[in-house]
């Protein structure tokens, strides 16, 4: 009963704009579901790889890495639903504050 409760309520509250959007990273829709999610990663995967992309350009940087970072992160997030839940709610500096407390405050999480 309980959690049926939460993921009622959690679907009216208005999505956190801090931060990166992952769905946006991903190219999906907000109400996609994990086999549209799975199926556009691994699209952009293949993309944004870096060892891809030194085969494809000879060469490969650290902003290619970062790219790839930031498109697993995603992933990772909104496949999980717990995380996705969370991230649904309070944004990326959510997900800062759950994976570590202390590296950003509680109040900054709900300001903006």
């Amino acid at each position: 009963m309980g959690f049926w409760y939460l993921t009622f309520f959690d679907a009216f509250l208005p999505p956190a704009s801090a931060g990166e959007d992952y769905y946006e990273i991903l190219g999906v829709d907000r109400r996609a579901k994990n086999d549209e999610i799975r199926r556009a990663y691994r699209k952009l995967a293949v993309k944004c790889h870096p060892d891809k992309k030194q085969q494809r350009d000879g060469n490969s940087n650290a902003v290619d890495s970062q790219e790839f970072k930031r498109l697993h992160e995603a992933y990772e997030t909104l496949m999980d639903p717990k995380k996705r839940r969370v991230y649904d709610n309070l944004g990326s500096k959510g997900m800062q504050y759950i994976t570590n407390p202390r590296s950003i405050s509680f109040q900054e999480v709900y300001s903006n």
